[in-house]
């Protein structure tokens, strides 16, 4: 698999052969006589002026003669009206022609102009692909498309727009524009795939194939965006060279398209396998509600409704309880360092505690797999992936782990996550003080009123006792619930991008700042 490097090399070598090929006397240029010979191998009858105006397009410096360097200036010219064809004899080309196909890809609605979102959604599968590259963080192309940079003022770009953009950035391109035709075909056609597997996903269609399929045609974009994009090579490794961007680069990551509860089933069947231990028999989630997942927060609403159905099919052993026999004490589940803008799942790491030891997994499902747990080698890919999240999803991935990725915790589980949290010195005893007197007030003044506190003391009962039994047996809070709590006390800052983040995968219409109350 070639670097930037070696891909600019291989394109100058290719010219250079071509141009050793025409220089019949070794003299290291190129006359007039000698472009001749090749102009007339095409066409017999080309004239006088035809060899001309070659020679002219060639020759930058007037000299009368060409040499290498104008050479490959000159193949690499997409104003250009001449190229070397594939037979490496004269052929006509046109930019405009050539560039029609990714302009069509890019016009999703083929409406004739690219709207702004059409523009990048599509910049960011190709920057997302490339991310997914081997050699990302390596590469050096003639434009960032992991920026978010506008090419129009307009909410659309028109074709000649899109020309004009693309002739500045592949006059910074090594590429030769004998190849372009084809590159670029390659790269419109693997996008235009891409989006097909997306509709394909979602009116239904196989789930399995559809990923393998979908992961085999990022692929492809990487690599034709690589060999067309990448910079000349006396460009490389200066500021106009634009280096893909990489987890290195990632100061805060994303909580981006987390397990569902499914997810977590599956680690439960995987841990047990690993540790010998035998599960009740669980009807697996039938193919037809796989292809149901269209969206990230979809797929959140279809593990909810998984799990509903596992709960419901009077089995005697619950998810909680297949967990821990079969994992041990879950502490964390986090995602792999990312900026929440790739259309594949980044990696997630898990965290557990087992007959005395730390023990981390890896989640991918990047790759179409249907084995997509396995024992994490690395732990600094989990300490780093840690590093990079900011403190309060540190405190919502407590919660979450709590809660087997669900949308419920009871109050002993919010009481884990704090203890937990207060372990890993992400925050400090006081703060769970502030927050069980915050809920355990508002219970009292909610729930038990003047009739209820008679049937405590009749009891005999402490109102302290009665109020912490309620909550243990009735109160159940989203990892939402708890974090917007803590906000609104001013306890823990939330960013808003991050609330943006948690919003779009758990929450409805209404702002997740508004405590809904989780008891009667």
């Amino acid at each position: 698999m070639a670097s930037s490097a070696e891909l600019a090399e291989a394109a100058r070598t290719a010219a250079m052969e071509i141009f050793n090929r025409w220089d019949s006397d070794g003299g290291g240029t190129l006359d007039r006589g000698e472009l001749a010979v090749v102009i007339y191998n095409n066409s017999p009858s080309a004239s006088d002026q035809e060899i001309d105006a070659l020679l002219n397009e060639m020759d930058r410096s007037g000299d009368g003669e060409v040499d290498p360097e104008e050479f490959l200036e000159w193949l690499t010219n997409r104003r250009a009206t001449k190229t070397v064809g594939l037979d490496g004899w004269i052929e006509p080309f046109n930019l405009e022609a050539v560039l029609r196909p990714l302009f069509s890809a890019f016009d999703r609605q083929q409406s004739g102009a690219i709207l702004q979102r059409e523009f990048k959604e599509c910049s960011r599968i190709l920057g997302n692909s490339l991310r997914l590259h081997p050699l990302a963080g390596m590469d050096q192309l003639a434009w960032d498309w992991t920026g978010d940079d506008r090419i129009s003022s307009s909410d659309e770009v028109n074709f000649e727009e899109f020309v004009g953009w693309q002739i500045k950035i592949l006059e910074k391109a090594g590429v030769p524009n004998n190849q372009l035709p084809s590159l670029l075909q390659e790269l419109a056609d693997a996008m235009r795939t891409i989006f097909d597997i997306e509709n394909i996903k979602g009116a239904g269609g196989g789930a399995s194939s559809a990923e393998v399929a979908l992961q085999s045609n990022i692929a492809r974009v990487a690599e034709a965006t690589r060999k067309v994009y990448t910079c000349k090579r006396h460009l490389l490794d200066t500021p106009e060279a634009f280096v893909p961007k990489t987890k290195d680069d990632i100061e805060i990551s994303a909580w981006h398209m987390p397990p569902s509860p499914v997810d977590m089933q599956d680690f439960a069947r995987f841990c047990a396998q690993e540790h010998g231990v035998r599960l009740q028999e669980i009807k697996p989630v039938e193919d037809s509600e796989l292809r149901a997942i269209r969206s990230r927060k979809e797929s959140v609403d279809a593990g909810r409704r998984a799990s509903r159905r596992f709960s419901s099919m009077g089995r005697t052993t619950s998810l909680r309880t297949e967990v821990a026999i079969a994992v041990g004490r879950l502490d964390l589940i986090i995602p792999d360092v990312n900026d929440g803008s790739s259309e594949t799942p980044p990696p997630w790491f898990v965290k557990l505690y087992k007959q005395g030891e730390w023990l981390y997994f890896r989640l991918d499902r990047s790759k179409g797999t249907r084995k997509p747990w396995s024992v994490l080698e690395n732990k600094s890919e989990f300490d780093i992936a840690l590093q990079r999240l900011p403190l309060e999803l540190k405190f919502f991935s407590l919660l979450k782990a709590q809660s087997l990725m669900g949308e419920k915790l009871s109050w002993k589980a919010v009481q884990t996550a704090f203890d937990n949290a207060m372990d890993m010195e992400f925050i400090q005893d006081e703060v769970w003080d502030k927050f069980e007197a915050h809920i355990t007030e508002a219970i009292e003044e909610e729930v038990f009123d003047e009739g209820r506190r008679a049937e405590v003391t009749d009891m005999g009962k402490a109102m302290d006792e009665a109020i912490y039994e309620y909550m243990v047996d009735e109160v159940k809070m989203s990892p939402l619930d708890v974090l917007s709590v803590l906000s609104e006390l001013e306890l823990l800052t939330v960013s808003d991008p991050v609330w943006a983040h948690l919003v779009l995968y758990y929450d409805d219409p209404a702002s997740p700042r508004v405590l809904r109350k989780p008891w009667g």
